[in-house]
């Protein structure tokens, strides 16, 4: 800009001007080009780099779809509730965490949504009992730059020195006969007034009162099951310990397992007002637990 003044003093002392006030609006035309073009490059950088922070503020992703298939082999109905659920944490995250905070994925499976959340700037740990996966979701993160910190062990046995700010527990707790014994646990590895969030299947969903009902059949058929939760059931079996319930609700209204992605997503979005008509009959059951202070 300072080269660009000079350029324009010399054209105004050059020539046989005699007056300066005969240049002057020659001198504020190119003076305001100049000016006009200058900001133009900046409001143009810097709508550009707005754009591009909301774009990856609300596509919440870094890994592709196919990276996804790759990690966790879900494909139909099941890939469709994955990316939902996925979505649906990371918006849990953002609420109750601020960026940078230490947070353990306890049993992440595949570490899709622990290597998304290290992208997003929060500091992670993806605890997994299968070391097989946990190679696969280390070279993808290194693929990706991200210092993700993945730990193969047993849940049960899992004790990570120092505290931190909040967990994930996505369909853990249901796996053992006492999720309690587990949850205490953990509690004394998160600070005080730290969060964990927890995610487990709803036994008095919309699907499984139709299953009871029409073909007399128990809702839940996985083998590797060992606890079964309803609302209720989980505030009574959890009473007692030094945590309060932040948040709950229910998530994911379906009926039918479609193999297509297209039906699968549609009948998802078919059966989204049953958010408000029947609160409480998804599938899964969603709760943000806060440790007290004492």
């Amino acid at each position: 800009m300072a080269q660009c003044r000079r350029t324009i003093d010399k054209i105004a002392n050059a020539g046989d001007i005699q007056k300066k006030n005969s240049f002057r609006p020659i001198h504020f035309l190119l003076t305001t080009s100049i000016l006009a073009h200058a900001l133009r490059n900046s409001l143009k950088h810097r709508v550009g780099l707005f754009l591009r922070v909301a774009f990856l503020y609300h596509c919440r992703v870094i890994l592709t779809d196919k990276d996804v298939l790759m990690l966790t082999g879900l494909e139909g109905f099941r890939g469709v509730n994955h990316r939902m659920r996925k979505s649906m944490l990371i918006d849990l995250v953002r609420r109750h965490f601020p960026v940078g905070a230490k947070i353990a994925d306890i049993g992440c499976a595949a570490g899709d949504l622990t290597m998304e959340l290290q992208g997003l700037g929060y500091q992670l740990t993806g605890v997994e009992f299968e070391p097989e996966r946990l190679d696969r979701a280390r070279t993808l993160a290194a693929r990706y730059g991200l210092d993700v910190r993945f730990v193969a062990r047993d849940l049960t046995e899992w004790a990570e020195e120092g505290e931190f700010d909040g967990f994930i527990m996505g369909e853990i707790l249901e796996h053992f006969i006492e999720p309690r014994i587990l949850l205490e646990k953990h509690l004394k590895r998160l600070k005080p007034g730290g969060k964990v969030i927890v995610t487990v299947p709803n036994m008095a969903s919309l699907r499984a009162r139709l299953k009871l009902a029409f073909f007399g059949e128990f809702a839940d058929h996985n083998r590797e099951h060992r606890y079964y939760f309803t609302r209720r059931r989980f505030v009574e079996h959890f009473d007692g310990l030094p945590i309060a319930v932040v948040e709950m609700f229910t998530f994911l209204f379906e009926v039918t397992h479609s193999a297509s992605v297209t039906l699968a997503a549609g009948e998802r979005a078919m059966l989204s007002p049953m958010k408000w008509l029947m609160p409480w009959s998804g599938t899964h059951l969603v709760v943000v637990l806060q440790r007290r202070s004492s």
